[in-house]
């Protein structure tokens, strides 16, 4: 195979992905002066003179690729690179000294992966000595952007020479040759495949595993079967003719899927490289957005492990975890996704198709790794799809949707008894107790933000108390201790936030028993620490989603500040008004279909204190629909506020609220004072014939003794 015909496609595939690192230079000839006059004026410490040359500078137009050429050939390099790390000590010329090295970083990179660069330096491999040498060097620098012209270079049978230099680079590249290699493994003739086999054995790396066990299970060639054995031996993994491909793809896809920084070729770089092979033309690279790579990625080797197992459960479960995931990602970014193209249906679609058993696996899955927005997205695919016979079909152990019942953010938690709600499960079942008051809850108060403090002493804790009531926030009696608040947080409707000032290590520890809480694991935490302790724990917690540390000395401002920052990063924001409102009819019709079902497992009498509570507060509609649900409740106390509520009601409310009463009385008696029965007779001789047939209807399911009707027979 020749590297010729393949060099006018692929260098123009090639060039589509750096056109933004290898566009003309502009202005080099003053570029040039620039730089020396940067370069003098650092050196003699002039910063002012310095900053402005260097702004000149980085303000050229000239290409990154271009620039770092322009250094190289000025015969400063090395001087240019000690007064660019030296001037990032200047306050004044940090950010210009930082910005010169990374644009000539880049330049340097941009160069590696020119086509032209990469032609000429696999064809350098073969001429020995220095230039060998120098053509290594650079391909390894080009590392996966090289691929598409090594492989067709290794694979060429005229020269023994190159094709031994190319191999050997290729096995120095590392990981970086890897995806490339085994995604043109199943495409090429046998003898290539043995000797790529024999790369992928010197290489190494588990990630080659899987594909040699496909390659292995499904060739026909005896010759690349022993190889593949070989091979998989070497990497330490230990040959086994039976072993389960499916699940080492399913293995392979969870380290992308968790972002494994080894499988990730260009750490800190905003694109990846997606790879595909037409036997036509080769290796074809894709660029992809960084954020976007592992996730599809992840989708593809599960989409390759369910091809060898359909019944692979695990491996459906984590392909629409990463499919959620990907559509999280693409949400807002307005560009299309070089991996999942529009004839594609949105990401529910799949989830539903699959059933709620593979969304609660998707749930599990989010709940463990505290992915608020993926718990989300899984439990509105089990809710489109569960009922009361299936919602915990296949899940051993686990029962996802309730242990969301207790998960940190609020959202989660009413969606997951709306949920369990709407699927009207049939038998009893652990934490069913629960789902009535979390509904109750989105009907009284679903828009309050609760905040839980937790400070040294109790002036401090009376100053975040006053900082996050500022901001309109709900918050939970104060405690020097978690301990200390443990019934505290058992009675709250939740937490949604945690705010401490307090010593070092007793904020870690606060933050190790937080994250072991189930009722607590999502709830971001802000904690204030004097210099001392912040300069400790700053950089352990820098990272650590959902954790953030301040300097005690900050005002309420800040500690407000940070902690809607919080909230907004970890559990989308406090609820807005609009939400609530839809979380509060959610779960009023999911009350009233419980109510009216009779449900046996989910008790609506639970609900009572909430619904009498909101029903005097609510707008009319709501108002009827809570009279609708009273109605269908036993107790004296639902029967009593329905009666007090279709008393003091005008025309059609009170006649809607009067026929609840009815219903109520139908169903369980009477359970109504004494005062309230006078007030319905005088109601029922009212001038307003609706409202006094409303009134009578009652009396009538009352069953009165004769006396008491008899007014109103009588009455002209």
């Amino acid at each position: 195979m020749s590297i010729r015909p393949l060099r006018t496609h692929v260098l123009g595939l090639l060039a589509a992905l750096f056109v933004g690192l290898c566009s003309a230079p502009a202005g080099a000839q003053d570029a040039g002066s620039l730089l020396s006059d940067f370069l003098h004026y650092a050196t003699i410490d002039n910063h002012e003179l310095a900053g402005a040359y260097g702004s000149a500078l980085l303000d050229d137009p000239m290409a990154p690729d271009e620039f770092a050429a322009l250094v190289e050939s000025s015969g400063n390099l090395d001087r240019f690179e000690d007064v660019t790390r030296r001037i990032q000590g200047v306050p004044a010329l940090a950010e210009i000294g930082g910005g010169l090295q990374a644009r000539y970083q880049e330049g340097k990179l941009a160069q590696a992966r020119n086509p032209a660069q990469i032609e000429e330096s696999i064809a350098l491999l073969g001429q020995g000595g220095r230039a060998t040498l120098v053509a290594r060097r650079r391909l390894s620098e080009a590392g996966e952007y090289a691929m598409p012209y090594l492989l067709p270079a290794f694979a060429q049978q005229g020269d023994v020479v190159l094709q031994q230099e190319v191999g050997r680079v290729l096995v120095e590249m590392g990981s970086q040759a890897i995806i490339p290699l085994v995604t043109a493994l199943p495409h090429v003739e046998p003898t290539l495949q043995e000797r790529i086999v024999g790369v992928l054995g010197q290489i190494s790396y588990p990630t080659s595993v899987p594909f040699l066990y496909d390659l292995a299970q499904s060739t026909d060639n005896q010759r690349v079967g022993n190889a593949c054995e070989r091979a998989i031996d070497r990497i330490g993994a230990g040959f086994n003719p039976d072993g389960d491909v499916s699940s080492y793809y399913e293995a392979l896809a969870e380290g992308y899927y968790a972002e494994s920084g080894s499988l990730t070729s260009f750490p800190g770089e905003s694109q990846q490289l997606l790879w595909g092979y037409n036997p036509a033309i080769g290796l074809t690279p894709q660029a992809i957005p960084t954020e976007l790579f592992h996730e599809a990625m992840c989708m593809a080797l599960t989409e390759r492990a369910m091809q060898l197992r359909p019944d692979n459960a695990e491996a459906l479960a984590l392909w629409l975890s990463a499919n959620f995931s990907r559509e999280i990602d693409d949400a807002g970014r307005g560009m299309p996704n070089p991996s999942y193209g529009d004839d594609r249906r949105e990401a529910k679609y799949y989830a539903v198709a699959s059933g709620p058993t593979a969304s609660q696996r998707v749930l599990r899955r989010a709940l463990d790794a505290r992915d608020t927005a993926l718990a989300r997205r899984a439990i509105e695919a089990i809710g489109a799809t569960a009922g009361g016979t299936n919602l915990w079909d296949g899940l051993g152990e686990r029962r996802p949707l309730l242990e969301a019942l207790l998960y940190g953010n609020r959202r989660v938690r009413y969606e997951a008894a709306l949920a369990l709600a709407e699927a009207h499960p049939r038998t009893d079942f652990d934490g069913a107790n629960r789902v009535v008051p979390l509904l109750a809850g989105a009907v009284r108060d679903a828009s309050a933000t609760y905040a839980l403090v937790v400070a040294a002493d109790i002036e401090r804790q009376q100053f975040l108390t006053d900082a996050l009531r500022g901001q309109g926030m709900t918050v939970l009696p104060t405690g020097s201790s978690l301990g200390a608040l443990n019934e505290t947080i058992s009675r709250a409707p939740g937490v949604d936030l945690i705010v401490t000032d307090l010593l070092g290590a007793e904020t870690e520890n606060l933050i190790a028993s937080a994250r072991n809480d189930s009722r607590l694991e999502a709830a971001p935490i802000v904690s204030l620490l004097d210099f001392a302790d912040l300069a400790e724990l700053q950089p352990r917690f820098a990272t650590v989603e959902g954790i953030t540390l301040l300097r005690s000395g900050v005002g309420r401002s800040g500690v407000a500040s940070a902690s809607e920052q919080a909230i907004e990063a970890s559990l989308g924001g406090s609820l807005s008004p609009t939400e609530a409102q839809a979380y509060k009819f959610r779960s009023l019709k999911a009350l009233r279909d419980l109510s009216v079902s009779a449900s046996s497992v989910l008790d609506v009498a639970d609900a009572t204190d909430a619904l009498v509570g909101a029903m005097d507060s609510e707008p009319t509609e709501i108002g009827v629909l809570i009279a609708e649900i009273l109605s269908y409740v036993g107790t004296s106390e639902a029967q009593q506020a329905l009666a007090e509520a279709a008393l003091d009601a005008v025309g059609a409310e009170q006649v809607t609220l009067l026929g609840s009463l009815a219903g109520s009385v139908r169903r369980f008696g009477d359970q109504l004072e004494d005062a309230q029965v006078r007030r319905l007779i005088g109601l029922s001789m009212d001038s307003d014939e609706r409202a006094a047939t409303g009134a009578a209807t009652v009396l009538g399911a009352l069953n009165l003794e004769n006396r008491s009707v008899l007014p109103l027979i009588l009455d002209r």
